[in-house]
Parts: structure tokens; C-alpha cells; sequence
């Protein structure tokens, strides 16, 4: 089977995954799994894996729960930016490292997802916009509370565990070292997919940002 063809199938399965996970735990208010899994595939798979895989969940969760402008924008923001982050800042880390990794980049959720939600409540003119946004964001404490512990306590025991597991299914699927699998070209039907994957993104974005404006 062509390199390719072999990239594209494992951009789907852990899209699925997410998905899946994501699914798995909507019962429980804030505790998911897809944050541990994106940080985990970004470090064992690269970006060139992880970030397609992420653009494509996030498309599943808008035909799954419905175009909701704030939260749709937000996943578009903020999936991707942790597959960046968690490639750059966490291919040599350990339990400890990934737990305090989890627990920043889900207090950046909370922050953004504030955020948002405030731009497209209301409008600067017509409210002091310090006092809504820190008003909002202190009423969902208990909820963020919940979230960054959840993950603190996902990364904390499952993190590395979880990272050799991915890098037995690495080795064994793909036959490569993972700086092997970041620096490998794409292929030009791979570009092709990236490229469209993008560009509904930035689609997305504009027409959430003309909503707000």
C-alpha cells in the first residue's frame, strides 16, 4: 500500500477516534478525552497527521450538534492551535510536563470560548465589555474548574502510557521514526486534501466573522 494512501487512512481512523471519544463522554458536563488524544497523536504522528484529522472532527461535531456559530468558530481556533502546540512543545515531555500542558491550554479554552461567546452577545458600544466578559467567565468557573481537572488528571496518568501505545501502532503501520513522519512530503493528492480541508476552514471563519460584525 502507497505511502499516501496509508497517511489518509490514519487521518481518518483518528479522526474517528475523536469523534468517538468526544461522543463517549458528552454525559459528563466538561470531561473529555479529546484534548489527551490530540496532544498524543500531534507528538507520536506529527501536525502533518494531526492537523487534518482535527479540521475533519471538528467538521463531524457542526453535522453532529448543529451550527452554533460561537462554539463552531472556537473549535476552528482552538483544536488546531493545540495540535500546533502540543507538536512543538511536547515531544520530549513526560506525565508532568503534559499534565501542566493540559491544564494551560484548557484554561486558553475557557478564556476563549468566553471570549467568543461575549462578541457575539453583545456588542462594544453597547456595554462595558471588561466587566461582561469576566462576569461570564466567573459564572462558569465550577464548569472550568472541572474541565482543566480532568484533563490534568488524563494527562497526569494516561499521557505516556497512551504515547506507546500510538508509537507501537507508528512503528508498525507507518515503519518510521516520528521525526520521519513530520518531515515526510506530501504527496500532491494529499495537498490537494489539506488544501480544500483549509479552505472550508477559512470559509468558516469569514462568514462567523461577518456574523459578529
Amino acid at each position: 500500500m502507497k505511502r499516501g494512501t496509508i497517511h489518509l487512512a490514519l487521518v481518518a481512523v483518528l479522526a474517528a477516534t475523536l469523534t468517538a471519544g468526544k461522543l463517549a463522554l458528552a454525559i459528563v458536563p466538561n470531561l473529555e478525552i479529546v484534548t489527551l488524544l490530540i496532544m498524543v497523536y500531534s507528538v507520536v504522528f506529527g501536525w502533518r497527521v494531526g492537523l487534518p484529522a482535527v479540521l475533519i472532527f471538528c467538521t463531524l461535531e457542526i453535522y453532529i450538534w448543529g451550527f452554533f456559530p460561537v462554539y463552531v468558530l472556537l473549535y476552528y481556533i482552538y483544536w488546531p492551535l493545540l495540535v500546533v502546540l502540543a507538536w512543538g512543545f511536547l515531544r520530549r515531555a513526560d506525565n508532568i510536563k503534559a499534565a501542566i500542558f493540559a491544564c494551560v491550554v484548557t484554561l486558553l479554552f475557557g478564556f476563549l470560548s468566553g471570549l467568543l461567546e461575549v462578541l457575539f452577545l453583545y456588542s462594544f458600544e453597547a456595554v462595558d465589555f471588561g466587566k461582561v466578559y469576566w462576569a461570564n467567565y466567573l459564572r462558569g468557573i465550577p464548569f472550568y474548574g472541572m474541565h482543566i481537572g480532568g484533563n490534568l488528571i488524563m494527562a497526569l496518568f494516561l499521557f505516556t502510557p497512551l504515547k506507546r501505545v500510538m508509537e507501537r501502532v507508528r512503528t508498525k503501520v507507518l515503519d518510521t521514526t516520528t521525526d520521519d513522519v513530520i518531515t515526510v512530503k506530501l504527496t500532491l493528492f494529499e495537498s490537494i486534501y489539506v488544501a480544500i480541508v483549509s479552505l472550508m476552514e477559512i470559509v468558516v471563519i469569514s462568514y462567523l466573522f461577518l456574523l459578529i460584525f
